[in-house]
């Protein structure tokens, strides 16, 4: 999401911080590069799904492993383990951040969301043929929508074609006013312009 400062210490402040600063918005996807100075993020791609001028930004690494432990503990306390192996193996997991790891998203890649003539009726025809009803979340680009539903993950069987995929990302990474903007211009980040075909065309653990 984004937002307008609403008070003027909010709107001083990112003013003075985000001046000069490159664009960044949901749906933006960043690559750190070899001069990043942060270990943890060292090698990492990551999806901003929220860009608020006054409180920061918050991303999703999209390429850092999580442990089988975790993932296991995860399909338990959320009882997806009752839908099976088939299921389960159409899920991917992963390290979101460092803040707050017991906490999770999970992201869905549409490609048939986009693809011409089908993307205007692509999820409702998904969900009826499969008579769920289907919470895809927000679409932040092009046939990739996040959200805290699993429900998308029950459209297809091991035998259909693979058009969506899906990842539960633990954890998310934040960053104060400013702080973003400033690691971009100072080169740790590189902006990727083409984010919704390099999400729908890789899988997580090619990206």
């Amino acid at each position: 999401m984004e937002e307008k400062c609403l008070s003027g210490t909010c709107s001083t402040l990112a003013s003075r911080l985000g001046s000069g600063q490159p664009s960044l918005h949901p749906g933006t996807l960043l690559v750190a590069t070899s001069t990043m100075p942060s270990s943890f993020f060292v090698g990492s791609i990551v999806f901003i799904y929220e860009h608020r001028r006054c409180s920061g930004s918050r991303g999703l690494i999209l390429n850092m492993p999580l442990e089988e432990e975790r993932r296991f503990e995860w399909e338990t306390k959320s009882l997806v383990s009752m839908h099976g192996n088939a299921f389960l193996k159409r899920v991917e997991h992963g390290v979101g951040g460092p803040v707050a790891q017991n906490d999770w998203m999970i992201l869905h890649r549409c490609a048939c969301c986009v693809a011409s003539p089908l993307k205007q009726s692509c999820r409702r025809t998904l969900g009826k043929e499969k008579h769920l009803t289907i919470d895809w979340g927000v679409e932040l680009l092009p046939g990739i929508f996040l959200g805290r539903d699993v429900s998308p993950v029950l459209l297809f069987t091991k035998e259909e074609t693979p058009v969506v995929s899906h990842q539960v990302l633990h954890g998310h990474a934040e960053w104060f006013v400013g702080q973003l903007g400033s690691e971009v211009k100072r080169g740790f980040w590189l902006i990727e312009p083409n984010a919704s075909e390099v999400l729908l065309a890789m899988a997580p653990q090619e990206l």
